[in-house]
């Protein structure tokens, strides 16, 4: 959770009660005959359940596919700087997106990708960058 920068603080007791459903959900597909292959797919699914992208791993994703000729990212160190930056200067990056428990709805970031990419453009616009190059 802190590898992908997630900005709340995870709570373990619900992570351990997924941990939990995914080892339940294991063990029943295989009762049921599932190959080991399926039931961890199953449990898989089960442990990362409401637990998707986060808010960083977006922008940073938006970024480096959009953004590379707008601003430096050539190294981790710049990347991390404008990922914190717009999180902190776009209050309403991710409006119109659910929120799970951890991250944000995937389909949600599909649907809304090109209004999210038109507000990372107006932010550049507004300190005198060109938007998308």
């Amino acid at each position: 959770m802190e590898e992908h920068k997630f900005p709340k603080t995870p709570d373990y007791s619900e992570v351990e009660q997924q941990a939990d459903r995914a080892i339940d959900a294991f063990c029943e597909a295989r009762l049921n005959g599932k190959s080991v292959c399926a039931a961890s797919e199953t449990a898989t699914q089960i442990l990362f359940e409401n637990i998707v992208e986060s808010e960083y791993e977006v922008v940073e994703k938006i970024l480096t596919e959009n953004f590379s000729f707008t601003v430096d990212l050539t190294e981790d160190g710049w990347v991390d700087y404008w990922v914190n930056r717009i999180l902190e200067d776009v209050p309403d990056l991710f409006d119109g997106c659910e929120f799970l428990s951890y991250g944000i709805s995937a389909a949600d970031i599909d649907i809304m990708n090109d209004e999210i990419i038109g507000r990372i453009t107006n932010y550049f616009e507004t300190l005198g960058f060109n938007g998308i190059q």
